[in-house]
């Protein structure tokens, strides 16, 4: 039975040799059971492909999420701007109406006064008119004495 355990024990430490030298590359393209390729093929790229790509979605979920938090924020301040404008439209809307309210009662007020400075005109051409037709049917002795008494 020692031959048997101390033969295991050789064989284990002959299978230890072999994959040392494996993994440190001194026996080249050799297909036994003691390669070392499949194992360091596999294992670095379930790790690589199981932590990368948690932190990558992760840091694409914040920005996107950041991303998002701003785009709302800029809505928002896009919509008071609008409800700010459109207040802004209908009190200059109710200004303007009322400037050309004004504007058409003093074309009113233009109208009237016109009429009536026409009308003032026109009695006074006529009062200086009848005026002169007094003068011409008085007397000149008289009409001379008349002509003093007015006002300049």
């Amino acid at each position: 039975m020692k031959k048997l355990v101390v033969a295991c024990e050789i064989l284990v430490l002959v299978l230890f040799v072999a994959k040392i030298v494996a993994v440190g590359g001194i026996i080249k393209e050799t297909k036994t059971v003691l390669s070392v390729r499949p194992a360091l093929a596999e294992a670095p790229a379930t790790k690589t492909y199981r932590s990368r790509p948690r932190d990558v979605d992760r840091d694409a979920l914040s920005e996107e999420r950041a991303l998002l938090a701003s785009l709302l924020e800029r809505e928002k301040q896009l919509n008071m701007r609008e409800k700010f404008i459109e207040s802004e439209e209908k009190r200059i809307a109710l200004l303007k109406k009322g400037i050309v309210e004004k504007i058409e009662k003093l074309r009113a007020l233009e109208e009237e006064l016109t009429v009536l400075i026409e009308t003032y005109k026109a009695a006074d051409d006529k009062r200086y008119k009848e005026l002169a037709k007094v003068y011409e049917s008085t007397p000149p002795a008289k009409a001379g004495s008349m002509l003093e008494k007015l006002d300049k």
